[in-house]
């Protein structure tokens, strides 16, 4: 859990060192927050002030707890101290509280002034997995959830401003299933993974022998990539 939060970070890196002004958006759920990948990973890209933005998706709940009784402090964003860069709470149900957040994020990276962490406070509908009753929650609190639905919520208020038809809505819902049953068929058509393939683009230390060990410079070695 958490095993992205690394690799974003070694992402950001490879975009500070080509001088790029792309910036790394990592999202990782409020259990992740608890593991010692985050800390790790937000103490390296603030010492090196590297251009990562991460969110975290707070649902409120891990795989059957809620998140108030694994953790001390209610809002994730005010770790966010502790390694000396801005933390934001924000409604993860609002797209536009969302993209404002991210945007002054993403600006403040590309200035060289590294990460910032966002903690969106959102819901999820369903259980952790097919298994999850939901029994550590009531009915009556996903119906509450379920009426701030961010999509429909924006579909209103673009409603309200004349800026979107329900036929223009209806023709944006028509074309996102219809992009998602073509990449689920494409899914289901394509063949499995070959096994030689697991290395391929992997990068990871040149093998060494026994002998190799025995001088400093053979530990000085570069990394090679396996293919």
């Amino acid at each position: 859990m958490g095993g992205n939060i690394p690799v974003a970070v070694g992402a950001a890196l490879a975009q500070k060192l080509m001088g790029s002004q792309r910036v790394v958006v990592c999202f990782f759920g409020d259990g992740a927050s608890n593991t010692g990948n985050f800390h790790e990973s937000l103490n390296m890209a603030s010492t090196w002030d590297l251009p990562v933005i991460f969110v975290v998706e707070n649902n409120l709940y891990g795989m059957s707890v809620p998140f108030k009784k694994v953790t001390k402090l209610p809002d994730i964003a005010s770790r966010a101290c502790a390694y000396g860069i801005p933390g934001e709470v924000v409604d993860g149900m609002d797209v536009l509280a969302v993209r404002s957040a991210v945007s002054k994020a993403a600006e403040r990276a590309r200035r060289g002034e590294g990460p910032t962490l966002i903690e969106a406070k959102t819901y999820r509908w369903f259980g952790h997995s097919h298994s999850d009753p939901r029994a550590y929650r009531t009915r009556e609190e996903e119906a509450d959830w379920k009426r701030r639905d961010p999509i429909t919520v924006m579909k209103e208020n673009l409603e309200a401003v004349k800026l979107i038809s329900e036929s223009e809505f209806e023709a944006i819902e028509a074309a996102v299933d219809n992009k998602m049953e073509k990449a689920m068929a494409f899914s289901n058509a394509s063949p499995e993974p070959k096994p030689e393939d697991m290395t391929t683009d992997v990068f990871a230390p040149a093998k060494f022998t026994t002998a190799d060990y025995e001088t400093d410079a053979a530990c000085e070695r570069p990394f090679a990539m396996v293919r």
